[in-house]
This record gives C-alpha cells, structure tokens and sequence, in this order.
C-alpha cells in the first residue's frame, strides 16, 4: 500500500469517518465537476494558488433556490407590510387616547 493511502486510510480513522464514504464522496465530486476539481488541484501543486472550480448544481437546484429566495422577499414584503399595519392602528389608538408625555412617538422610516 502506498505512503498516501495509508495516511488517508489513517487521516479517515482519525476523523471517524469511513475511508470508503470519503472516496463515494470524491468521485461523486470529480464527476459533477466534470473531472475540473483534478485540474484545479494539478494547477496548484506547480507553485499556483488557485481556488478550487466551483461544482455546478443541478438546474432544479438552481430553479428551487430561486424559488426559496422570491418567497423570502415576499415574506418579508409581508411582514414590512404588517408592521406598519400595526404602526398604523397604535398611532389611531394614541390619538384617541393620548400619549403618555414622557415617551416619545414612533416615526416610521420612510
């Protein structure tokens, strides 16, 4: 067995993970990244930092995480949108009932 195998064998060891689990992982890497990850580590054993090739996520990935983010934005229209709602309805409450004089109104951002 070579000196690099048996570290890694030891490194998973020492780690607790599964050496088999590691290279599954490995390999399903170097294929999403159409074998680019090598390339990337090849470059920076000459002397070169170069960051590692970015992996590109599948396309219902890419459209979820889109989908994730617009109901986000929404949900926070709708909270922006409820808060001053409820700004609006205190300030009604105050003007019936008048405020106490030592604290200051809110104003809302504009």
């Amino acid at each position: 067995m070579s000196p690099s195998r048996q570290q890694f064998k030891e490194f998973c060891r020492a780690q607790g993970v599964s050496p088999r689990a590691v290279l599954d992982q490995l390999a399903a890497l170097y294929v999403s990244s159409q074998g680019t990850i090598l390339q990337s580590t090849e470059q920076q054993g000459s002397g070169h930092s170069m960051p590692p090739a970015p992996v590109p996520l599948p396309e219902e990935t890419t459209s979820e995480l889109l989908e994730r983010i617009e109901r986000l934005e929404c949900d926070d229209r709708e909270f922006v949108h409820a808060f001053e709602v409820l700004i609006h309805r205190v300030e009604a409450l105050e003007n019936r009932l008048g405020t106490p004089r030592d604290e200051t109104k809110h104003t809302p951002r504009a």
